[in-house]
């Protein structure tokens, strides 16, 4: 992969249409390596169940626990 320039990087003195490509570029490489992304792991995709289920699951390891 071709690595940017410090000159590329310099968005403030990008054309419109140097604007364009890089973001052109940037969105088919992003698009193109999407199934190579790992399983969201953090912030808000994350999907923890309810509390009210926690609740539930947390009860039933006690009760479990005081039977033993």
């Amino acid at each position: 992969m071709e690595l940017l320039s410090e000159d590329d990087l310099n968005l403030a003195e990008m054309t419109p249409e140097e604007l364009d490509l890089a973001w052109d570029l940037w969105f088919d490489l992003a698009q193109a390596t999407n199934d190579d992304d790992p399983a969201y792991s953090h912030g808000v995709f994350v999907l923890h169940p309810p509390p009210s289920q926690l609740a539930d699951a947390a009860a039933s390891r006690a009760a479990d626990h005081r039977r033993e």
